[in-house]
């Protein structure tokens, strides 16, 4: 399984314009990133790469959920919520290419690595669904459990 933790996110409605931004913005990225590991490391060029992302589980604050006080509130939804939101979800890649030895765990996350690329991705999200991103300062990945 493959996690991405996003410090100050709300869980995602499925369908949402927030969820929908984040799978596809999940989904580019992984798909792109494999493409150019496959070819920094086989030398094959243009491989079609079709993400797949299932079995999405959510961990945190639902929005304006708890109660709270009208100025913790507020605060809130400046800041985002206090805890982060952990999505946990199975990734499934597809292409075809001449080499036999790829390491799915690698390739899923080679755009997740670098700080700057998590900056990116922060970026990215924030671009497509800034009212549910804007308060994302940091993100953390895991696939099966590195």
């Amino acid at each position: 399984p493959t996690s991405i933790t996003l410090k100050n996110a709300y869980k995602m409605r499925k369908g949402s314009a927030a969820y929908v931004a984040w799978e596809e913005a999940t989904k580019d990225r992984i798909g792109r990133y494999t493409q150019e590991l496959i070819e920094e490391t086989s030398g094959e060029k243009d491989v079609d790469v079709v993400v797949t992302i299932e079995e999405v589980v959510q961990s945190g604050e639902q929005q304006g959920s708890g109660r709270r006080r009208l100025g913790e509130r507020v605060l809130q939804e400046v800041e985002g919520p206090s805890n982060p939101l952990r999505l946990s979800f199975r990734t499934t890649l597809e292409f075809y290419s001449k080499e036999s030895k790829w390491d799915g765990s690698d390739l899923i996350a080679a755009g997740f690595v670098e700080p700057s690329q998590q900056t990116e991705y922060i970026s990215e999200l924030q671009k497509k669904e800034q009212g549910s991103f804007g308060t994302v300062k940091s993100m953390v990945m895991s696939v099966n459990g590195r």
